[in-house]
């Protein structure tokens, strides 16, 4: 057995023996947090995950003091002439300006080490100048076994999404490293991975242990993904969304449709054994059993009805708000600059989508398990992209109508 065998299978056998248990703590745990998950926890946590992305970046916590304080000075020298209260307003005012003043300084140096240290990284990472190709693949190797499990309970877990890109960066991320995988138990010892994959799986490594990663490191990442899989990963989980919501619709639709006449059949049968009872008109047996149960039958078919009426509603909004995130999806990956808001937006519908197809499968109703702060922003963002839906559709409409002539 070759190196790059052993290697792979060692590595095979670690995931599934992993990935078998985080499935099973993944899914109690997830079951702890769904249950006390709510609107106010997640504000809170995305409020200290904010805060303690701010205060990472601040390198001279005395500076960004300094400089608060006579931001304040000036701001209060300035308001003085307004009297007591606009010196006290031009102080808040001031201490702000000055504070964000030299936390944006020390945010863009910041950045820039961090990224002279992602390029040094990267050039150390794919250097075969100075070691041996079979020294190299071993450190690739023994990075790989490092990060595998943490990666493998990220899959793995239950919990309920917060972020759309972190989630499909997850996916992505795992659906590469079971292609390596596969792929390394049958090269050569002398084989060589190309820089593009050792890269990759540097990054990867970064997102499996919760490394920082800097935007440009984000970018790196998303810009791999669409020279490997020809799409950009926006598109790659909207396509699957779009694709999963829409047969649930026409399922759903179908069902509604079964339903519907059940109960007309129904109602005829029973308004007919129930006109001859009233009118006194012998009845069977069989035909008074049969009167008897439907008594009791329609009532249920009825409800049963109203249900997949009130089901299919909460999954049209599914879809609409599918369609909405593939419409951007297929912008971005035509290379059109999306705004910080537009992808804060298809963000959080992305991350709601997934947490809301989790329910399909269990015993909760997916309308109650839809929060009344999810619902209203989905039915918000259906509105804001029902133009271009409406203007898909009929274009669709068109070339099936020119095609059928």
């Amino acid at each position: 057995m070759g190196f790059w065998s052993s290697v792979g299978s060692a590595l095979s056998s670690g995931a599934r023996a992993i990935g078998s248990a985080a499935r099973a703590v993944g899914s109690a745990v997830s079951r702890g947090i769904s249950a006390v998950a709510s609107a106010g926890s997640r504000l809170i946590q995305k409020s200290v995950s904010v805060a303690k992305q701010m205060a990472s970046k601040v390198s001279d916590w005395k500076s960004l003091l300094v400089a608060t304080y006579e931001g304040a000075k000036k701001g209060a020298a300035f308001g003085a002439k307004k009297g007591p209260l606009g010196a006290f307003l031009g102080g808040l005012i001031g201490a702000g300006i000055g504070g964000y003043r030299e936390y944006s300084r020390q945010s863009a140096e910041h950045d820039r080490r961090k990224q002279e240290e992602a390029e040094f990284e990267r050039s150390e990472f794919v250097d075969n100048d100075s070691s041996s190709n079979h020294d190299s693949m071993e450190r690739l190797a023994q990075t790989v076994s490092q990060f595998l499990p943490a990666l493998q309970r990220k899959f793995a877990s239950n919990a309920p999404v917060e972020s759309f890109e972190e989630y499909l960066r997850i996916d992505v991320a795992m659906r590469f490293m079971r292609d390596f995988i596969n792929t390394i138990e049958n090269m050569s010892d002398d084989a060589v991975i190309s820089q593009t994959d050792q890269r990759f799986i540097a990054l990867i490594d970064k997102l499996a242990l919760d490394k920082p990663m800097t935007e440009a490191e984000l970018q790196e990442f998303d810009d791999i993904v669409k020279g490997r899989f020809g799409k950009s990963l926006l598109l790659i989980g909207s396509e699957r969304l779009f694709s999963l919501w829409t047969t649930e619709q026409e399922s759903c639709k179908q069902q509604v449709s079964v339903e519907r006449r059940n109960i007309t059949r129904a109602e005829l049968r029973f308004k007919e054994l129930e006109s001859r009872v009233k009118y006194n008109i012998k009845l069977s047996d069989a035909e008074k059993a049969e009167h008897q149960r439907l008594t009791a039958e329609v009532n249920e078919i009825k409800q049963s009805y109203e249900s997949s009426r009130k089901y299919l509603s909460t999954i049209r909004l599914m879809t609409g708000s599918a369609e909405g995130l593939l419409q951007q999806a297929e912008a971005d990956n035509q290379g059109k600059v999306l705004r910080d808001s537009e992808r804060a937006r298809n963000d959080r519908a992305g991350a709601i989508l997934i947490n809301m197809e989790r329910e399909l499968d269990s015993d909760v109703a997916l309308e109650s398990a839809l929060t009344a702060e999810d619902r209203a922003f989905l039915e918000q963002y259906v509105d804001m992209h029902s133009p271009a839906s409406v203007a898909r559709q009929k274009k669709i409409g068109n070339e099936y109508a020119e095609v059928t002539v």
